[in-house]
């Protein structure tokens, strides 16, 4: 039927959409060696995997509350105090662990892999990367609800976006020859800013939601 037919196109759009997102974290260890060199890869994989392991916590609260959402969206009965609970409480430990994250990353990268980075390098590219990781899982709450209220094609639209960008700001410092530390630093901020862009549409999607 024209209804399955356009679910399973949904359910293309989302898959899509989704690998926009993973892709950034795919190619930045690859763009980070081609720009920086091997120790920046080691930073970049070390955050990649500590980020990875704390964002199956609240990843995983919010695929079990995924079917009560997609529920009281479709009956109308989602209201501000759930919504704005239920990102609370995924901010909130966000923000308890992403500082524990830094540390544990610069530790790991100066006393066990004993990395040739300045201590400050180190410190501001750990920062943003986490910073980065953080606005993303924030991100993915408000996006279960923008997606169950029927804005796959926003969702989809604004991740492509954001990978244009990654991409044509790696090119772009790929050809100018920029210095290994500062190219990857405005590499991270091509994906935080497109992340922080992300996350404000977001919200302004679930603030007209709630004002109809």
């Amino acid at each position: 039927s024209t209804l399955a037919i356009k679910k399973d196109f949904d359910g293309v759009k989302l898959g899509v959409s989704n690998l926009m997102t993973t892709g950034l974290m795919f190619f930045l260890p690859s763009f980070s060696r081609v720009l920086g060199g091997d120790d920046y890869v080691t930073v970049m994989a070390t955050c990649a995997s500590i980020i990875g392991m704390v964002a199956v916590i609240p990843r995983t609260y919010i695929n079990t509350k995924l079917p009560e959402i997609a529920k009281k969206i479709n009956e109308k009965s989602l209201d501000i105090k759930y919504y704005s609970r239920f990102s609370n409480k995924i901010s909130m430990f966000l923000s308890l662990f992403s500082p524990l994250s830094i540390f544990v990353i610069i530790f790991y990268n100066k006393m066990i892999s004993k990395d040739n980075l300045d201590l400050m390098e180190l410190s501001v590219i750990v920062t943003l990367m986490v910073s980065v990781l953080w606005l993303g899982q924030l991100s993915f709450i408000h996006s279960r609800f923008v997606i169950f209220s029927g804005k796959v094609n926003f969702t989809l639209y604004i991740n492509i976006l954001i990978f244009a960008i990654f991409i044509i700001t790696y090119l772009v410092l790929l050809l100018i020859d920029f210095d290994s530390y500062y190219s990857l630093v405005i590499l991270i901020l091509s994906i935080f800013s497109g992340y922080t862009i992300r996350y404000l549409l977001y919200k302004v999607e679930m603030r007209k939601y709630f004002e109809v």
